[in-house]
């Protein structure tokens, strides 16, 4: 099967590597677990799985949270 889906792309500093709504989840047929920072989604040969980074995602989730403390610092990625 092939869908077209249409994707906003942002540079963000985000604890989520990307954002799908349920309708997405439920046309993807996609199961996610935010405590482990993971999505699993039917693919024509098994199950794929995206994981995201626990210690990147709170870092960025501690920058958004408190902003003033973290001006001038760099973000994980670029560090």
């Amino acid at each position: 099967m092939t869908w077209d889906v249409q994707f906003v792309v942002v540079d963000s500093s985000s604890a989520y590597n990307t954002i799908f709504g349920h309708p997405l989840q439920a046309l993807f047929e996609a199961i996610h677990s935010i405590p482990h920072l993971a999505l699993k989604f039917i693919t024509p040969s098994e199950i794929g799985v995206t994981r995201g980074d626990q210690e990147v995602a709170r870092l960025y989730y501690l920058q958004q949270a408190h902003p003033s403390q973290d001006q001038g610092q760099e973000s994980p990625s670029k560090a």
